[in-house]
């Protein structure tokens, strides 16, 4: 319930305006402060201002940036302009996020690898069973009475 509330005032309200809001809507939006975070990629760098890409689409942003270099992931507060013109208010460089998404990948091919190491994908029944041990007496964690 809570849930559903939340996610109504949000839709309702909308209180994070980002880039493709102000895309959708651009003379709505004009000399308004939104977030452009996902996926946002630069590709040049000038003295005074940089290019970057984000949604298919590639904008000036006006102001400078420290650290920024080509194919850096980044995360931005800008003001829009009617004419897709941003200019810098605050950002910051993701250093580092290409690994961590390599990282985080690293446990999910753990839990696979272990799944296999005690399921096998039976083609005739199109499903997966339990692989069978070396072992006769296993109880498969039921206690039996001891002999």
């Amino acid at each position: 319930m809570l849930l559903g509330l939340l996610g109504w005032y949000s839709y309702r309200y909308h209180p994070y305006r980002n880039l493709r809001d102000a895309l959708r809507r651009p003379q709505a939006f004009d000399g308004r402060v939104v977030t452009a975070g996902a996926e946002v990629t630069i590709v040049s760098v000038d003295d005074t201002s940089f290019v970057i890409r984000q949604l298919g689409h590639t904008f000036r942003v006006r102001g400078h940036l420290p650290g920024a270099r080509p194919g850096e992931y980044i995360a931005l507060e800008v003001v829009f302009r009617e004419n897709a013109d941003l200019e810098l208010v605050r950002g910051r460089v993701l250093t580092g996020r290409r690994a961590k998404i390599w990282i985080s990948v690293l446990p999910l091919l753990a839990v696979v690898a272990l799944f296999f190491v005690d399921f096998r994908f039976d083609w005739r029944a199109l499903l997966f069973v339990r692989r069978r041990t070396g072992h006769r007496n296993r109880t498969s964690g039921r206690r039996g009475k001891s002999a």
